[in-house]
């Protein structure tokens, strides 16, 4: 309808203080180039209705063009199956699906701990 304005918006104002504000996808292409090897840690942030999540993945399997990333359960183990990324940190197959992997610091590390092993979104 003209003149309403919608719900959610995608400009950064309006996004919470995220804890890979800092990370340009320049960064984050360089240390995934550098660090993505079977049994690395990264970071998996997912993007839903403007909230976000945050959760810690392992590298499964790696590639000349992508990768595959397992989450973490409760139990502290992986899954054994999981999502393929490509070296810029984009979703393989759904580039505008709001997944992406993230620099793994430890201020992203604690936003996982705060999501609760994917059950909770930051506000």
């Amino acid at each position: 309808m003209p003149g309403k304005r919608p719900i959610f918006s995608n400009t950064r104002e309006r996004e919470p203080s995220l804890p890979d504000k800092e990370q340009s996808e320049k960064a984050i292409k360089n240390w995934l180039s550098a660090n993505v090897k079977v049994g690395a840690i990264v970071a998996i942030r997912r993007r839903q209705n403007g909230m976000f999540q945050y959760e810690r993945g392992i590298v499964l399997s790696v590639r000349p063009r992508n990768f595959n990333v397992g989450a973490q359960h409760r139990d502290g183990t992986y899954s054994e199956a999981g999502t393929t990324f490509d070296y810029a940190g984009r979703h393989w197959r759904d580039r505008g699906c709001g997944t992406q992997i993230v620099i793994p610091t430890d201020a992203v590390l604690s936003a996982c701990d705060d999501c609760d092993f994917g059950a909770a979104f930051l506000h």
